[in-house]
């Protein structure tokens, strides 16, 4: 987060432009149309789950640029942002996002004159990736210099990249415009195959694709692994649960910061504090269908067996997944406190037994074919297909992987909060981060013990899972962030 020091309005933002063109407008409105002037709201959207970025764009056509100019969904919306306290060379901090129109979701006339249009955006290079088809064999190839110096590995974070410079190559949107899909990963961390990977893509998107890779990956640990983009910046970045777990919260004290705080009673003088101390408030807080035990069972994300046959070589492969020593494994390895209460609640006691003495559910895989290992082909036996492991340790990793990547939501909060701390240029400030909050009670009535203040439930360490930047003009002229989040565990009082 930036210096403290620097910040003088916690919503202080200006939308530069806001340039709507496309190309069949070239013979008469090559330059497109600046609605900036024009605009009610604009949110982005970014989420852990997408290698791109979303928005909603409202704004008022009082010039009938919808009459004129019929919408088709191959419109091109620039969008410049001038925000945040990281400066470029001419003392500005420009981001620029650049996508088209996925849908007219709503329109509405307030007058003869005037219609509000709403729009829903994708980002380009979505766009650009679901109108390619990628139907290729991924495969470890040696040169005489052996893979770093020309060959090709095929590990995940090999076939992602390939992945991604295949959609450079088309993602062209302008004469001075090149996106860069540059991949941003953990290098101490690769995810962990049994062997090398042979796969094919089944005739995906080079985004959808890259996202089918990475829900293969696990770490040592058995923790997911999640490909996205964020607003700061072009670059897609492939990073674990484990090391965003293991990494400290943005606003920890040792940054001179202090938590997003939710309290009433500091809310009811907010007119009165300082910008800083404003900008670590949470406005407002969602906390709901969370904590359902039960529907997690019936998917088999509870007490349950997974089956994994390989109809091949005959062989099963059983494992009993109980998440109680998915959580005791966490803390063990230090990524959970050991102090912390799981999401689970591993203590249940139904009809006499433990909760994890029960079968909830019974999942069974079923691997049909070794067409693409070593073990049909002649090649060396190291060589693995998308769904295969000799291993069985392996198919454990996945088993524990998936569930940790649903246990993180069992808790989930959403906040909004100003939103200046979560974006700047070329940095990633939002999803994947991790932030610290608190959430007060008796604030009228101090207690001898500090967590005593405190909703210990709600306060506490989260990732950030998405993130929703709304820029209000016609509004309050607020511009906020509204935050998912997740967590493991929360403290013990």
């Amino acid at each position: 987060m930036a210096e403290i020091s620097k910040y003088s309005n916690p919503y202080e933002y200006v939308i530069e432009r806001v340039v709507i063109t496309a190309d069949r407008w070239n013979e008469w409105a090559a330059e497109g149309y600046d609605i900036k002037n024009m605009i009610n709201e604009i949110s982005f959207f970014e989420s852990l789950e997408n290698p791109f970025l979303t928005a909603n764009l409202a704004f008022l056509d009082n010039e009938n640029l919808g009459d004129r100019f019929p919408f088709q969904g191959t419109e091109r919306v620039e969008i410049t942002i001038l925000g945040g306290d990281e400066l470029d060379d001419n003392g500005k901090n420009f981001i620029t996002k650049r996508f088209i129109v996925n849908k007219v979701t709503n329109t509405g006339k307030s007058n003869d004159n005037n219609e509000i249009v709403l729009l829903h955006l994708i980002e380009e290079r979505a766009y650009q990736s679901n109108l390619m088809s990628v139907n290729k064999i991924f495969k470890a190839i040696e040169s005489r210099g052996g893979f770093n110096a020309g060959g090709f590995s095929s590990t995940a974070t090999d076939i992602i990249q390939s992945l991604l410079r295949e959609l450079d190559r088309y993602t062209h949107s302008g004469a001075d415009y090149f996106l860069s899909n540059e991949l941003l990963f953990n290098k101490n961390r690769e995810p962990v195959i049994d062997g090398t990977l042979k796969v094919i893509i089944p005739n995906m998107g080079p985004l959808a694709a890259a996202k089918w890779i990475c829900d293969r990956c696990v770490t040592t640990n058995g923790f997911p692994y999640y490909v996205y983009a964020s607003m700061g910046d072009d670059k897609i970045r492939f990073l674990d649960l484990e090391t965003m777990l293991e990494l400290p919260s943005l606003n920890n004290p040792g940054t001179g910061l202090v938590p997003y705080t939710y309290s009433e009673a500091i809310a009811a003088k907010a007119q009165t504090l300082k910008p800083i101390e404003k900008l670590f408030l949470i406005k407002s807080h969602v906390y709901k269908e969370n904590e359902s035990q039960n529907m997690y069972n019936m998917l088999g994300l509870g007490p349950a067996t997974y089956n994994f046959i390989d109809t091949f070589e005959g062989t099963i492969h059983v494992r009993k997944h109980n998440p109680g020593e998915m959580f005791a494994r966490a803390k063990m390895l230090g990524i959970m406190n050991e102090l912390d209460i799981p999401v689970y609640d591993d203590k249940a006691v139904f009809a006499g037994k433990n909760i994890g003495q029960y079968n909830a559910a019974t999942i069974t895989n079923i691997t049909t074919s070794h067409s693409q290992s070593g073990i049909s082909s002649g090649l060396p036996d190291d060589i693995r297909g998308y769904n295969e492991c000799e291993d069985g340790n392996l198919h454990n990793l996945k088993v524990t992987a998936l569930g940790l990547r649903t246990y993180v939501h069992k808790s989930g909060l959403t906040i909004t909060v100003p939103g200046k701390n979560f974006l700047a240029k070329d940095k990633n400030m939002s999803i994947s981060n991790k932030i610290s909050v608190e959430f007060k009670k008796n604030a009228m009535h101090h207690r001898a013990e500090n967590n005593e203040e405190l909703d210990i439930k709600k306060s506490g360490d989260y990732i950030i899972h998405t993130a929703k930047h709304t820029f209000s003009p016609a509004g309050d002229g607020a511009f906020s962030t509204t935050l998912g989040l997740i967590k493991l565990g929360h403290r013990r009082r």
